[in-house]
C-alpha cells in the first residue's frame, strides 16, 4: 500500500511540473547512443559490456523507409561471455511522427515491433514486442508519470514507466534510461542497461556536458587464444594478415572492415592462415577489424591505419 501511495505521490508531483506539446523526433542519420550492460549476480561470474549503437543510412522494408542501426564494436570487462555476441548491423528504425510512435525491425526479421509510444499519458500501457531486442523476456510499460526535460535547449516530454519492477523513464528523440532499444527490457539478479550518452551530428544532446564518443575498441570476446598480427601497420597499399591457433581450424572466416564511424567497407572470406588486405577503396584513416565464423562468433578484432 505504501508503495502504491508513493507512486501515485511521485506520479502528481512530477506531471504538476510543466509541459510541452511539441514533439521532438528521433533523428534519422548521424546519431550515437554510447550504452553499458552490467550482470553481477554472484562472483566471480560477471560482465560488463560497453558499446555504440550507430544510425547511419536508411533501408527500405515492406515499402517503408528506417534508419539503419549498427553495433560496430563491444568493450568487454568480466569474467561470463558477453550477452552481445552479435555485432554490425542490429536492425532498423522506423518513426511515424504524427502518431509519435517508434517502431524497429531486428536484424533477420521483416515486421517491425513498437518500441516507444510517446502520445501515452498517465495509466496508459505501451505493449511491446517481445523479441525486438533483449535476451530475455520483454514486459509492458505502465505509464505511471508524463514530466517534461531539458535537452538540447527545450523541453521535452518524458515519460515515466515501470516494466515489471524495473523503473525507467522514455525521452522524445532521446530513447531511454536503458538504452536506444532496451526500453523494454527486464533485468534480472544483478542484470541492467544504462544510456550513457545521446550525441547528434558529433555534439553531444544528453547529457549535455561531456564527451561522446563512439566506443571503438574490442576486447575480444571469444579470442579461443588466437594470435593474429597484421603487417605493416600502417601501410600504404596491402598488409599481410596472420592467424595463428594451434586449436582452432581456419575454415570460411568472415574478414569485415568498419571505418571510424562504423561503417562496413571491406569484407572477405578467409581460408588459410595467412591473407592480404589491399587498400583499394580505403583512404586515409583508421580503420577497425573483425573476423567471425560462420556462426558470427568472434575470433580476434583489432585496429590499422592507412597512410
Amino acid at each position: 500500500m505504501k508503495k502504491i501511495l508513493l507512486l501515485f505521490s511521485l506520479s502528481v508531483a512530477l506531471s504538476a511540473k510543466s509541459q510541452t506539446s511539441v514533439y521532438h523526433p528521433f533523428p534519422d542519420s548521424d546519431a550515437v547512443w554510447n550504452q553499458i550492460y552490467f550482470y553481477d549476480d554472484t562472483l566471480p561470474c560477471s560482465v560488463e559490456d560497453k558499446f555504440s549503437y550507430i544510425m547511419t543510412g536508411d533501408t527500405i522494408i515492406n515499402s517503408l523507409v528506417y534508419h539503419k542501426i549498427y553495433r560496430p564494436f563491444v568493450y568487454r570487462d568480466g569474467t561470463m561471455r558477453s550477452t552481445f555476441e552479435f555485432l554490425g548491423y542490429i536492425g532498423a528504425l522506423r518513426q511515424n511522427v504524427l502518431a509519435k510512435k517508434v517502431f524497429f525491425v531486428p536484424q533477420g526479421r521483416s515486421n517491425e515491433g513498437l518500441l516507444y509510444d510517446f502520445s501515452l499519458t498517465i495509466g496508459d500501457t505501451m505493449h511491446l514486442d517481445s523479441s525486438i531486442v533483449c535476451p530475455y523476456t520483454q514486459v509492458d510499460a505502465v505509464i505511471y508519470a508524463v514530466d517534461s526535460i531539458l535537452v538540447d535547449s527545450s523541453y521535452r516530454r518524458e515519460l515515466w514507466a515501470m516494466t515489471g519492477n524495473n523503473l525507467s523513464a522514455m525521452i522524445e528523440g532521446v530513447g531511454s534510461w536503458k538504452g536506444l532499444l532496451e526500453v523494454g527490457c527486464y533485468g534480472l539478479n544483478g542484470e541492467r542497461w544504462e544510456l550513457l550518452c545521446f550525441s547528434q551530428n558529433g555534439i553531444r544532446i544528453y547529457p549535455d556536458s561531456g564527451t561522446c564518443n563512439i566506443i571503438s575498441s574490442v576486447n575480444n570476446l571469444s579470442a579461443k587464444n588466437t594470435s593474429i598480427t597484421l603487417s605493416p601497420n600502417p601501410f600504404h597499399t596491402t598488409a599481410a594478415l596472420e592467424i595463428k591457433n594451434e586449436e582452432f581450424k581456419i575454415k570460411n572466416l568472415e574478414l569485415k572492415i568498419y571505418d571510424v564511424m562504423g561503417r562496413l567497407v571491406q569484407q572477405q572470406i578467409i581460408t588459410n592462415q595467412s591473407t592480404i588486405i589491399n587498400r583499394v577503396g580505403l583512404g586515409d584513416g583508421l580503420y577497425f577489424y573483425q573476423l567471425r565464423t560462420n556462426n558470427y562468433e568472434l575470433i580476434g578484432s583489432g585496429k590499422f591505419v592507412v597512410e
